[in-house]
C-alpha cells in the first residue's frame, strides 16, 4: 500500500472515531440531564456569579420542572433512593 492511500485511510478512521465519541459523549450529557434533573439545578447554584449565572440557573430550573412534569425525576429519585438503601444493607467486611 502506498503512503498517500494508508495516510487517507487513517484520516477516515479518525474522522469515524471522533464521531463516535462525540456521539456518545452527547447521548451521555442528554441522559444525565434528563435523569439528575435536580443536580443539574444544584451544580448551576453553585456557579460563579457572571452576566450568564442567573439564565443558566434558571434554564435549569425549567428543565427539572419539566422533568417533574414528566415523572423522569421521580423516578430517578426512587432508583437513587433504593441503590442507596442496597449501599447502606451491604455488609461491611473488617
Amino acid at each position: 500500500m502506498s503512503k498517500e492511500w494508508t495516510t487517507s485511510l487513517e484520516g477516515k478512521h479518525n474522522t469515524v472515531l471522533s464521531f463516535k465519541v462525540f456521539a456518545i459523549m452527547l447521548l451521555t450529557l442528554i441522559v444525565l440531564a434528563m435523569f439528575q434533573s435536580s443536580a443539574l439545578v444544584t451544580w448551576s447554584y453553585d456557579l460563579p456569579v457572571s452576566s450568564y449565572s442567573a439564565t443558566i440557573s434558571s434554564t435549569a430550573e425549567q428543565w427539572h420542572a419539566l422533568m417533574e412534569r414528566t415523572g423522569l425525576a421521580e423516578f430517578s429519585e426512587s432508583i437513587t433512593d433504593r441503590v442507596q438503601s442496597l449501599h447502606d444493607d451491604w455488609p461491611v467486611s473488617e
